[in-house]
């Protein structure tokens, strides 16, 4: 089966998600939990990577990180295949935790990021772990406590920078904050997480450019068309990037919606951004 293509963007926001084989619990007891933040907040520091928001459930978890000029990959190993060492001797198992790989989406800012944290704070209330957003505020596995100022376990969380998506002031961002979730609650209630497939599902993305979302990716059009282009020349890329309900058709009518082309330009010969740009980003998506 061919595998999503993995994007990167240096300093763009990045929404992880990654879950246990078969939907097995990937985390058993509050030690396990505490031995995945610890191993997280290593990684943090080691990558200089900056986390907005982050929730812990059950069977899988959920991260919204700013990267930088290292691959996403050089946190990612370590952490999922450090703590799976660890699983997998306290539990006396073998073989994989988590399912294939881990999932990523690069997310265009501004908006985005302020949804993406409603989106993975919301985890626990769409999951009825906790009954509602007062009671999440104590609920110690997910980041919505700390930006309320508490971070122990979690002294790695980027609060000041999340809050001011929010506010000018610490206590005026918090407050439109919890308004902000509040104004999310018929979503968290009618998106489930896809437990099956561990897809990271587009619905929780600004519908204004639900238009927008690419497998991978997700913006308005210059966006994308900057992360298409960044991504270009990535060697070391996975050579098939076809993914369930994309075709090539598809692929080239998204592919000319990002570049602002009129229709069947991309066959037209010439040299001339964006057109030249165009070819190359389908050529790239489409290769296998």
């Amino acid at each position: 089966m061919a595998r999503m293509r993995r994007f990167e963007f240096s300093g763009g926001i990045t929404h992880v998600m990654s879950r246990g084989i078969d939907g097995m619990p990937v985390f058993r007891d509050d030690d396990d939990r505490h031995a995945f933040l610890a191993r997280l907040g290593s990684g943090l520091k080691r990558t200089g990577f900056k986390c907005y928001a982050w929730a812990l459930m059950n069977t899988h978890y959920h991260l919204v990180l700013r990267t930088n000029e290292h691959r996403l990959s050089r946190l990612m190993r370590s952490l999922n295949g450090g703590y799976a060492i660890r699983y997998n001797r306290k539990y006396s198992r073998n073989g994989y935790l988590f399912q294939d790989r881990f999932k990523s989406v690069v997310c265009h800012d501004q908006e985005y990021a302020r949804e993406l944290v409603r989106y993975v704070h919301l985890n626990p209330l769409r999951a009825t772990v906790v009954p509602n957003i007062e009671a999440l505020k104590s609920w110690f596995w997910c980041g919505h406590r700390a930006l309320l100022g508490d971070k122990r376990g979690c002294s790695w969380q980027n609060t000041s920078e999340t809050l001011r998506r929010f506010g000018r002031f610490a206590s005026e961002a918090r407050k439109s904050y919890i308004a902000f979730l509040n104004a999310g609650l018929d979503i968290a209630a009618s998106d489930p997480v896809n437990t099956t497939s561990g897809n990271i599902p587009s619905d929780s993305f600004p519908r204004k450019h639900q238009e927008f979302v690419l497998p991978g990716i997700v913006g308005d059009p210059d966006f994308v068309r900057a992360a298409l282009k960044a991504n270009r020349f990535d060697k070391i890329a996975q050579k098939r990037y076809l993914h369930q309900g994309w075709n090539l058709k598809r692929l080239e009518q998204f592919v000319t919606a990002a570049f602002s082309l009129e229709d069947a330009t991309l066959a037209t010969r010439g040299r001339l951004s964006p057109r030249s740009e165009a070819r190359a980003a389908f050529a790239f998506l489409a290769h296998e």
